[in-house]
């Protein structure tokens, strides 16, 4: 990956946490106007959409200020660990 990417990569994380996922969106879109691979293109536009339909639920201002997890981390730790307990129980 090239230092242009990680410098996007570090200024969306930084947007994302000040609850400003539409300027990402925004950001994403610029890209994509000057994006010429159709590859690039397509993961782009996956990128957008996947944000444009979650972004009601991006609220990673809010969650910080709470103390929140953030990620899907937490989750799925959380899901394992329901499951292995089920597990356990259903095996004594």
């Amino acid at each position: 990956m090239t230092e242009d990417f990680w410098q996007r990569f570090k200024r969306w994380k930084d947007l994302f946490y000040r609850g400003k996922v539409q300027k990402v969106i925004d950001q994403l879109r610029e890209i994509r106007r000057d994006a010429r691979k159709q590859s690039t293109l397509e993961s782009l536009l996956g990128a957008i959409k996947y944000f444009e339909d979650n972004k009601e639920k991006m609220h990673y201002d809010k969650y910080g200020k709470k103390k929140l997890p953030i990620g899907s981390g937490a989750a799925e730790s959380a899901r394992f660990n329901i499951d292995f307990k089920r597990t356990l129980r259903m095996a004594s």
